[in-house]
């Protein structure tokens, strides 16, 4: 959705990731959601990962597709992070509330979350801040970290 809260945590965020599936109307979803965020807030940097798909073939059209549009009318960049694939797991660990991969780390999309997460955590974290909001948040943040122990008597 593109509700008020949504806007406002990306725009706290340092990267924004949005989450597709290869669906027309997921696709049409996250163009609007680029859009707005695009002529409303300056955004011009979008991260994508293809969700719920047949095979890496499917998640790279669907990409190509929404791509091509984002690019050619809003003239934004957007990276490829990867793809999860369509996994009947998800269901069952939804009912046990649990983590799919906690509770079938052999399932076909866990290969796909390990490889996306192991990308997540080698990306370089951008030096400052893009501004407004994530400065309140990094001051704040910066304020609740734990200072190093003060020794008596000095």
């Amino acid at each position: 959705g593109i509700s008020a809260n949504v806007m406002y945590f990306n725009m706290a965020a340092q990267d924004i990731v949005v989450v597709v599936t290869p669906e027309p109307t997921s696709i049409t979803d996250a163009y609007a959601l680029m859009k707005v965020l695009c002529t409303k807030y300056d955004e011009k940097h979008f991260k994508v990962i293809m969700n719920n798909v047949a095979h890496a073939k499917e998640a790279k059209e669907a990409f190509r597709r929404l791509h091509l549009v984002a690019e050619r009318f809003l003239n934004v960049s957007i990276d490829y992070l990867g793809f999860i694939l369509h996994d009947t797991s998800f269901s069952q660990a939804v009912r046990q509330q649990k983590a799919l991969l906690d509770i079938y780390p052999s399932s076909v999309a866990a290969p796909g979350f390990r490889t996306l997460a192991q990308q997540l955590l080698t990306t370089p974290e951008a030096a400052y801040p893009k501004g407004g909001i994530q400065f309140f948040w990094q001051r704040l943040l910066a304020r609740q970290k734990p200072h190093a122990p003060q020794h008596a008597g000095r």
